[in-house]
This record gives structure tokens, sequence and C-alpha cells, in this order.
């Protein structure tokens, strides 16, 4: 007798038909036509242009090839979405005993599937990693200081859609990776193809190693939520999108991270210090959480010479490790602070600052204010917010560095971490919707309220950025106000579970003062 499906099992056989669909969907290039592994198969596109049920749709119903495509990626989303956290609803409400990690990672790998093959993709990202790789591997070039665009002549180039004149934002961990990528994908033949799937395949094993970093963890910490948290992360489909589909580096840093968190979890600091310091020298955002957990550490420790002599040991290891890796390009110091430079020179888009900004000069124009239409006004306006953003961001960073060290417990170090990220979200110039994975990983370690509803909410809004591709600014930053109105409604929620735990002790209270006139009287001389 056959077993039964369950509500798992259920809920992947829809999720996977949700992303064939997204495959189909994907065959059309529009929007943003960047070539997937399919589209650079020598004569797929056009044999599959043969069977293209889109264009007669669009033949039929009269309707332009763009935006059909944008109401089936809606809908595709919508339909991922509601599967999703209706899977999530029933294992929380429902615990699953029987759930093993290998049902959930093989879940990761048949989702994947269609993912990995999309004919067109929706980042271009993973065309700046090839071409970085090829300047630190053909050419013997830093990447964080020489641009692609002097690398014109090489094959690559042509595929290169964006970044052309922008040297490399990532740490020299990710240079030295895709460095060494790139050399074991020209000994077995190199191309384009081969190019994407490696980049493709190794951020699925990533992602396929946090899944079971989390496992992991939820086990030893909360054990029994082990598979409610690892199915919010693991079948997300944002992670799985921007990781399998678009091959994001977030993936490898993300992994590197919840390392850091085994680490700790287990007592083996240095490790975690090795593990936050890798995942910094790939993405510098991972830099925010090192204080963080040197902060715990020191903490938790008895004596102040003893705080000193781990202070040290700390510095060494980042600082020794910074240097063993920035040293094999050159240009250190330059190497340093480039990214910074050159994330700090990019204007504002799709986040609560572009929306400032934009209404903001509306708001002046229509005022009358003649210096709102001077083309001098958007630069200046973008280094005022700017500006701004780091303040905030540097307020949230202290206030979470207070917190850890006030009370140095693991479950505060991770709302600490998740915390900053999400500020860090809602605060920076610049969103795109795969950094919504950097909160999403600690708020899977975390309670479903109000942690993993908050970044619930802004991962279900973010990915219709897709859609709105070439909508204004003020229409794309609509993808906060979720996650807006949900955090509002958490601090609502607290303030008034805050005023019944004092009303329902105040006859305590009342009860143990001295009445006035029980009180002794004051002797008189």
């Amino acid at each position: 007798m056959r077993r039964r499906l369950g509500p798992i099992e259920r809920s992947g056989a829809l999720l996977f038909g949700g992303y064939l669909l997204l495959f189909l969907l994907r065959h059309d290039p529009d929007p943003r036509p960047v070539p997937g592994l399919l589209a650079l198969a020598p004569g797929y596109m056009h044999a599959a242009a043969q069977f293209n049920p889109f264009a007669w749709f669009n033949w039929h119903l009269g309707t332009s090839a763009a935006s059909f495509v944008s109401v089936g990626l809606l809908i595709v989303l919508v339909f991922l979405f509601v599967v999703y956290f209706r899977m999530l609803r029933g294992v929380r409400l429902k615990p699953q005993q029987d759930v093993k990690l290998t049902m959930i990672l093989a879940g990761v790998v048949l989702l994947s599937l269609p993912l990995v093959f999309c004919p067109y993709l929706l980042s271009n990202d993973i065309y700046s990693y090839i071409m970085y790789g090829r300047i630190a591997a053909l050419y013997g070039g830093n990447p964080a200081i020489d641009a692609p665009i002097a690398y014109a002549h090489d094959a690559f180039f042509p595929y290169l859609i964006a970044w052309q004149s922008t040297p490399s934002v990532y740490g020299p961990l990710w240079t030295l990776f895709s460095h060494v990528l790139t050399l074991l994908v020209e000994r077995a033949g190199g191309g384009p193809g081969l190019c994407l799937l490696a980049y493709k395949l190794t951020m699925l094993a990533a992602h396929l190693a946090s899944t079971a970093l989390i496992w992991q963890i939820v086990r030893v910490w909360k054990p029994g939520q082990q598979v409610y948290a690892t199915l919010l992360y693991a079948w997300n489909p944002v992670a799985l999108i921007e990781f399998v589909g678009g091959a994001h580096n977030d993936a490898l840093m993300i992994c590197l991270i919840l390392l850091a968190v085994l680490c700790t979890l287990r007592g083996y600091w240095r490790a975690a210090v090795m593990a936050l310091l890798a995942a910094a020298l790939i993405k510098w955002i991972a830099v925010l959480l090192l204080p963080l957990w040197s902060i715990y550490w020191l903490r938790r420790q008895l004596t102040w010479r003893a705080r000193l002599l781990l202070a040290g040991q700390v510095a060494a290891i980042v600082i020794v490790g910074a240097m063993l890796l920035y040293l094999p390009y050159g240009q250190v110091l330059p190497s340093i602070g480039a990214p910074l430079r050159v994330q700090g020179a990019l204007p504002a888009e799709n986040s609560l600052s572009a929306l400032a900004i934009r209404a903001g000069q509306e708001a002046l124009v229509r005022l009358g204010v003649a210096s709102a239409r001077d083309p001098a006004w958007r630069p200046a306006a973008e280094a005022m917010v700017g500006w701004c953003s780091k303040g905030l961001v540097l307020l949230a960073w202290l206030v979470a560095l207070y917190a850890v060290w006030h009370r140095p417990t693991f479950e505060r170090l991770i709302q600490a971490g998740f915390w900053l990220l999400l500020a860090l979200l809602l605060l920076a110039p610049i969103f795109r919707v795969w950094y919504v994975t950097w909160p999403l990983a600690l708020g899977a370690l975390l309670s479903w309220r109000p942690a993993g509803r908050a970044i619930s909410s802004l991962v279900a809004s973010a990915p219709f950025l897709y859609i709105l591709a070439e909508s204004s600014a003020w229409l794309d930053a609509l993808i906060f106000l979720p996650v807006l109105a949900v955090l509002a409604y958490e601090l609502w929620q607290a303030r008034l579970r805050r005023l019944n735990m004092v009303v329902s002790h105040e006859p305590v209270i009342l009860s143990l003062r001295t009445p006035t006139s029980d009180r002794p009287m004051r002797k008189e001389s």
C-alpha cells in the first residue's frame, strides 16, 4: 500500500509546478533580457519559439509580450508564496516529527531544477562574477581596482550587460573564489554556458549547506522547531530564485554567517570569528556583525584581563586573515576601500531613500522652488540622503551593540544581528530583491512573531520589483509598506501587552503599599 503524501510533500509538488511555470515564462526575454543557460545553447531559443504558447495568447488577446509576461509573473509569484506560507503555517501549528533533513535537501534540489536551466535570468550579476574572475585568473589584474572595460577585448565582455565601467564591489575571498572557479572552468573547456552552470551549482551547494546548518543549529538550540525553521529558509521562493536562478554570492556569505552561529552555539569563538571574517571578505555587509560577536564573547569573560586578551586575539585574526587574502592581488589599501567608494557613488534606487528624494523634489517643484528643477539638485539630495542613511545605520548598529552588551545571551545576539540587518534594508539608499535573504537566514532561527512575521512580509513583497522593473521610484518603494505595517502592528501589540501586564499587577502593587493611616506618626518634640 502506497504511503499518502504528507502536507510538506504536497506543498513541494505544488511549488515545483510553480517553478515550472516560471521556467516557461522566462522563455520570453521581457522584461530584463539577461540570457540564461538555455538561451546560450545553440538553436534552443529558435526551436522553442516554434512552440511558444505566449505568442498565441498575445495574438488572440491583443496584448504586448511584456505586459503578458508581467501578469504571468505576478500570478506565479502569488501562487508560490501562497503555497509556501500555507505550508509554514501548517508546520508551525502541527509540527512534523517524521520529516528528515534529507527530505528537505532533496526538495531544494528538485525545486532548483527549473531555475538552473531558465532561458532568461532576472539579474545580470552572474556575468559580472564571470568577468571579475577572468580579470584575476587570466589577466592577473585586481578586480577591485580594474574595471571590466579595460578588458573589452575579452570574449566574455559582450555578455556583460551592466557594471562595464565599475570595479568589483566584493571582497578578496570572493575574488579568490571566482579566480579558482574560472581556472577550473577553463580547464573543462570554458564557454559561457559552462560558466553559468558552474556558478549556479556552486551557489546551490552553498544554499544546501546553509539549510543543513540551520537544521543543526535549531535542533540543538530549539528542539522540535527545526522543520519549520529550515523550511522557512530552504524553500523560500526568493532564496531559490536568487541563489539558484541568479547565482548571487550572498548564498556563500550567508552560509559562512550561519557557520559562525553554529560555532558560537558550540563555544568555538575563534572559528566563529574566522567564519564571520570570511563572510565579510566575500561581501562587506557581514562586517556589521563582527563587532556584535566580539562584544558577545568579550562580555562573557569574567575579568578585564581576559577581555583584553580575547580582544587582542580577535584583532590579530581579523588583521592577519584580511591581509593574507588582500596581498595576492596587490594594492591592498586601495582595494580595502574600493567597495565602499564604488557603492557610495551609486544613486539611490528601489529604496525608501529613493522615494524620499523623488517625493521631495516633486513637492518642491509644486511649491514653486526653482532650484528643485536644477540638474544639480538630484546629486545634492543623493549626498544628503546618503549621509542621513549612514547616520541612521550607525545609530541602529550602536543600539544592537548595546543590546548584546547589556544582555550577552545567544538569543539576544541572534536578535540583534537580525534586527540590524533588517534596519539596514529599510535605511540603505539601494535595495535589491536578494538583499532580503540577509535577515531571513537569522530570522529563521527566531520565533515567528515578531521576527519571522516581519521578514516574511518583506520577502513576499520584494519580488514584485521584477514586475515593476520599469516603474517609477515611488511605486518601487511600495514594497516596504507591508513590513512597515507589520512592524507598527507588532510595536502596538507589545505596548498593549505591557499595559495589560501593569494592570494585572496593579492590585498586588497597591496591596504591598503601606496605607497612610497605618504609617507611624512622627514624634513631636
